[in-house]
């Protein structure tokens, strides 16, 4: 029998008696015999056996162990069997390894499991087994080679995790991410991040079409290198309130492309965290150049349609004023002779009178009063015949040549017009060569794409006919006056050269008058002022 039995210094030990009884001469028993012995180590060993069993018992991952020499399968676990479709209670029989496990893990098992178990005395990787109903069921997998004390593996154990559910989580976060990579990729916007030094860590396609810059040179760079200077404090700034908390709406700022370029974008950020504490930003840009320039020609628009309207009406008034002037100037030069001594005064007043009148029309023109009379028009003729006018408009100090395309193509615009615009821009050429100098004159067949379209507000693609004045004067600065060309009551001149405004009005009732909404002004070495008007054939 086995007790437990209490020694003398009061703990419990398990022993296990072996006794006879004693009797006497007469057969009666008159004592006991025996031996007690401790089986606590015995016990102790029987008890983790008993707990080993039950945890593997109750394991929800496969757990098993096969004969190395023959794969027979010796033992598998209760979830193991559920696993594989073996009922709790059947017998493996002759189960071999290669019955649980499907063709491809075979394979993987004769070539690089059992081989580097042997060697090495372990193997770990993803693997599967086959349910009998013939689907597969991923599993991590951990083989161990038992090996005996003269070196040879008698037994296989194996620990296997279904990791099935992981498999899944990890298809999915592959799709999610390819998804994300997609939007990312195929966005519109710059989607970038950088940490918090500001160097780029990550960029998107449209990143390297808009700025020129492939994803490995982004890499390389730090956000200020790719910022227009003076916007480098806003986005300091920007930044800091991030950092500091505070919510920041999208802001504007311009960024220098590759090439040079400067672009207006929209970017609104956040930061990205590890661990609860920020260590860079995530932003996204939008270009949104193309947004301003058509917001600023609609400003322009509207402020052209507003002074229009104001000299338009300034003009009919002031046009019948004139009628009354010139009317009784002229009555009054019928009644006199030619001797008399008030004539010369009177026909002073009739000469100002017509220049006032002039003027008139020109305003009424450009408040869009005055009826046109646009024509087929051949625009070399018409250089041709101011020729002599304008050679006397220049003097002799400023060399006039004309290049004028031999097969040009007509137009329909106001003759008047036209010539009114060639000699506004011929007087300012001239006002700029005080010194003298070149004027040049040309025309040409020219073709404006859509990209050219895209950026000159009512200019429809197709065929034109340009004409450029250039000259070798002195250039407008790109940040004042030739930021406001386009303001019809710009005074680019100084005071003693006459009022500025008329070149930019005559340009722009030519413009309209030959149907083109569009004025093109081009400054290169040399100045360069030049319009196009519709090819009349494309009418």
């Amino acid at each position: 029998m086995e007790f437990r039995w209490i020694t003398k210094d009061g703990h419990a030990i398990w022993v296990e008696a072996n006794f006879v009884v004693i009797k006497d001469n007469e057969g009666q028993p008159v004592g006991l015999r025996g031996v007690n012995t401790d089986i606590s180590e015995r016990k102790r060993v029987e008890a983790q056996r008993e707990l080993l069993s039950t945890l593997v018992q109750a394991s929800p991952d496969f757990i098993g162990y096969a004969d190395a020499k023959t794969a027979q399968i010796l033992y598998i676990n209760k979830h193991g069997r559920k696993m594989c479709g073996i009922g709790e209670d059947e017998e493996l029989g002759e189960l071999k390894i290669s019955e649980v496990h499907p063709v491809w893990v075979n394979q993987l098992m004769q070539e690089v499991i059992l081989p580097t178990a042997v060697r090495e005395g372990v193997w770990e990787g993803d693997a599967a087994f086959l349910n009998r109903d013939g689907h597969e069921i991923p599993v991590s997998m951990l083989l161990l080679a038992r090996k005996t004390t003269n070196g040879e593996v008698d037994l296989f154990y194996t620990v296997s995790r279904d990791i099935t559910e992981r498999k899944r989580a990890e298809e999915a976060l592959r799709l999610s991410e390819e998804s994300y990579r997609d939007l990312v990729e195929n966005a519109h916007d710059i989607i970038y991040s950088h940490d918090l030094e500001g160097n780029y860590t990550s960029v998107n396609k449209a990143g390297e079409l808009i700025t020129g810059y492939t994803r490995e040179e982004a890499l390389k760079l730090n956000i200020l290198q790719t910022v227009a200077p003076e916007h480098a404090i806003t986005l300091k700034e920007m930044l800091r309130q991030k950092l500091a908390g505070e919510s920041v709406t999208a802001y504007e700022m311009e960024i220098v492309a590759k090439d040079d370029r400067r672009i207006t974008v929209e970017v609104n950020t956040k930061l990205v965290y590890q661990d609860g504490v920020p260590v860079g930003v995530q932003g996204i840009a939008r270009d949104v150049t193309d947004r301003k320039l058509l917001e600023e020609q609609f400003r322009q628009s509207q402020k052209m349609e507003a002074i229009g309207q104001l000299a338009g009406g300034v003009a009919h008034d002031f046009n019948n004023l004139l009628t009354a002037i010139n009317g009784y100037t002229s009555l009054a030069l019928q009644r006199l002779d030619e001797h008399n001594l008030v004539r010369p005064y009177l026909e002073e007043v009739k000469k100002a009178g017509d220049r006032a009148a002039n003027l008139t029309r020109q305003l009424l023109a450009f408040g869009r009063k005055q009826i046109l009379q646009p024509i087929p028009l051949d625009l070399n003729g018409t250089v041709s015949d101011m020729n002599k006018m304008l050679r006397r408009l220049i003097g002799e100090d400023i060399n006039l040549s004309a290049k004028l395309a031999t097969d040009l193509k007509p137009i329909k615009a106001d003759p008047g017009q036209i010539e009114q615009v060639l000699m506004n821009l011929v007087v300012n050429a001239r006002d700029a060569m005080p010194q003298g100098g070149c004027l040049t004159i040309e025309t040409a067949n020219v073709e404006l794409d859509r990209e050219y379209a895209r950026g000159h507000v009512g200019i429809q693609p197709g065929n034109y006919v340009m004409l450029a004045v250039s000259d070798t004067g002195t250039g407008n600065e790109r940040g004042g006056t030739r930021a406001r060309i386009f303001e019809p009551f710009l005074p680019p001149k100084k005071k003693a050269k006459g009022p500025g405004w008329v070149f930019r009005q005559s340009m722009e009732s030519c413009s309209r008058a030959a149907g083109a909404s569009g004025f093109i002004a081009n400054q290169t070495r040399e100045r360069r002022s030049r319009f196009t008007c519709p090819d009349m054939r494309r009418r």
